[in-house]
């Protein structure tokens, strides 16, 4: 594994093999190997030969959303499916060790309502789910399988640039690993939101 940038060229060698060709910033520990075209003690060319393997990884995912607003009321809806777009950010934990993409799905719904005062009262829900594949299960993986946060949060507009904000939230995050245990949190917050 080369550190900092590097530049992948695969190509296939006389005897059928996928050969990957890496350009990059290696660390000491790392042996140059006989390639004649050291560049440097800090940059060396990489050889690293995988038999039988695809080197592209890809994502795909479909996602549908709507808003609603009815006088004083409002709701909104989310979800989306995917594969290889991982946990908490894109492509995080998206794919196993064997290149296999993990699937996942998940989603919000939201109600508001504005009372005479002109405050706004919020109730949120929403989950992401992050499924296990085989090799996950062979491997005992413990990496998060579900997200879920549930928040209610009132919203006073002092002006028409500030607002005071008050939120409590629950949130709850189990395993892959069945002998892991869940983690809860519960998060109360106050402040102030200064659009501009």
């Amino acid at each position: 594994q080369a550190d900092g940038p590097a530049e992948v060229q695969p190509r296939t060698d006389d005897r059928g093999q996928s050969v990957v060709r890496l350009q990059g910033h290696a660390p000491n520990h790392v042996r140059s190997g006989s390639d004649p075209r050291r560049m440097s003690d800090r940059w060396r060319w990489l050889h690293l030969v995988v038999r039988q393997r695809e080197l592209s990884m890809e994502c795909h995912a479909v996602e549908a959303g709507a808003n609603f607003n009815f006088g004083n009321l409002g709701a909104t809806v989310y979800a989306y499916s995917g594969e290889g777009l991982g946990s908490t950010g894109f492509a995080r934990d998206g794919f196993d060790t064997t290149g296999e993409g993990r699937d996942s799905d998940g989603g919000y719904v939201q109600g508001t309502y504005v009372i005479p005062s002109g405050t706004k009262l919020g109730v949120a829900y929403g989950v992401s789910n992050l499924d296990p594949t085989a090799a996950d299960r062979t491997n005992s993986v413990n990496l998060v399988e579900e997200n879920k946060r549930m928040t209610v949060g009132a919203y006073h507009p002092l002006t028409k640039h500030l607002n005071l904000v008050a939120e409590y939230s629950s949130m709850e995050s189990s395993s892959m690993l069945s002998t892991a245990a869940d983690n809860e949190s519960d998060i109360l917050s106050v402040g102030a939101i200064l659009f501009f």
